[in-house]
């Protein structure tokens, strides 16, 4: 199981790197073809932000991962170590709910969005729905992370999970 987890780590940071690496090159062309051939690709912009958008949600898996996700860690620390767990185990529920509730809903945009055929206004054409699949896919992501840390906490306790 830690050998999956592992390599589940390493894909999300490998697929992020590569990604941002693609993104670079490819702002990098739009630069080179505005100040060079003063004709700039207006499609490379809108490929550009999807692919941060999914940078985003493969990285915000990753930081949950890592314990260092949006937390109130402020207020967790200054609490005496007995109550720290609970509040911790709170947390996890209430982001997995969240989580869980933006897939469904995050979803159902997918799906109307897939129906419907909408296309981004570029000259790409891009169909929306693959764009708006990395907020379910993500969210999924995030999920899963949440569910790992819910049962490390009961399970498999250690103080440096806090």
């Amino acid at each position: 199981m830690e050998k999956a987890l592992r390599v589940w780590d390493w894909l999300e940071k490998y697929v992020a790197a590569v990604v941002g690496l693609i993104a670079t090159l490819l702002l990098l062309y739009s630069i080179f073809m505005r100040y060079f051939f003063k004709t700039p690709p207006e499609w490379t912009e809108e490929i550009v932000i999807y692919m941060f958008i999914l940078i985003i949600y493969i990285t915000a898996s990753s930081l949950v991962a890592e314990g260092k996700h949006v937390r109130a860690t402020f207020v967790v620390e200054r609490l005496p170590e007995k109550y720290r767990r609970g509040v911790e185990v709170m947390n996890g529920f209430l982001a997995l709910g969240f989580c869980l509730v933006v897939t469904y809903l995050a979803l159902l945009i997918v799906k109307a969005t897939f129906l419907s055929g909408e296309r981004s206004e570029s000259s790409l054409r891009f169909p929306m729905w693959i764009t708006f699949l990395c907020v379910p896919m993500g969210t999924s992501l995030l999920s899963l992370r949440y569910i790992r840390r819910l049962y490390r906490l009961f399970f498999h306790f250690s103080p440096e999970d806090l």
